[in-house]
Parts: structure tokens; C-alpha cells; sequence
């Protein structure tokens, strides 16, 4: 029997995993996510300042279904038929947002902290 050739990339081995949406070749100071391209999602994150990534990048480990870039966006299947949009904002922007959601958890939890009123419900003690 012939000697098997030796592989040159790294096997993935049986049931191990497989990162589909990965991104090679991001530029920096963005952030990068893949959206589901349902309804109007992309859309929406666009009026957040999203933006369809169009540079030429590279989607997921090898294998047999790669990503393609239909027209300019760079689109991947993600599963049950839908297609993920590869998209990115500016970072300091998604810092921001970052902080504003932050500060509604930290406003809600501190509704929790304070003691009550007329003394007639229980206490409630959050540690971080």
C-alpha cells in the first residue's frame, strides 16, 4: 500500500469544533459581528453606524461551505437558510454604546439598593 501524503494544515479532528465566523484580515479600530439578514436588522444597525463590510477578508476556518462575497457585502450561511452579514462599527462608538447600556444596569441596580420608603418590604443586598 502507497504511503499517505503528510497534511499540511492542522486536521480538525472528528466533532471538533469548527469557528465558522472567524474574520482574517480586519482592519483595527473597528469591531467587527456578523447579523442575521433578516427583516430590516441590517438596516437598523446602520442607522447605529454600522457598516457592510465590502473589503476583501477572510471567513472561518477551512472547509467545504466558505463564505462568499455576493455582490460587494461579504455574506456567510449561519444556518435554518439565513445569511450572515459581516459588519463593523468604529470602536470608540461601540464604546459608547457599551457605556450607555452599562449605565442602565448600574441606574436599575441601584433602584434595588436603596432602602424602602414606609420600611413595609423586605431588603435586598447586590454585591458585585
Amino acid at each position: 500500500m502507497a504511503e499517505q501524503k503528510k497534511r499540511v494544515s492542522q486536521r480538525t479532528p472528528f466533532n471538533g469544533h469548527r469557528n465558522v465566523l472567524t474574520a482574517k484580515g480586519k482592519e483595527d479600530g473597528y469591531f467587527y459581528r456578523f447579523t442575521n439578514d433578516v427583516g430590516d436588522r441590517v438596516e437598523d444597525l446602520k442607522e447605529q453606524g454600522y457598516e457592510v463590510v465590502t473589503h476583501d477578508i477572510k471567513i472561518g476556518d477551512r472547509r467545504v461551505a466558505t463564505s462568499k462575497q455576493v455582490g460587494s457585502p461579504v455574506v456567510t450561511n449561519v444556518g435554518g437558510g439565513i445569511k450572515g452579514v459581516l459588519m463593523r462599527i468604529k470602536n470608540e462608538w461601540r464604546d459608547e454604546d457599551d457605556a450607555r447600556k452599562a449605565k442602565i444596569v448600574d441606574d436599575t441596580e441601584e433602584t434595588l439598593r436603596n432602602p424602602p420608603i414606609d420600611g413595609k418590604y423586605g431588603k435586598i443586598d447586590l454585591t458585585r
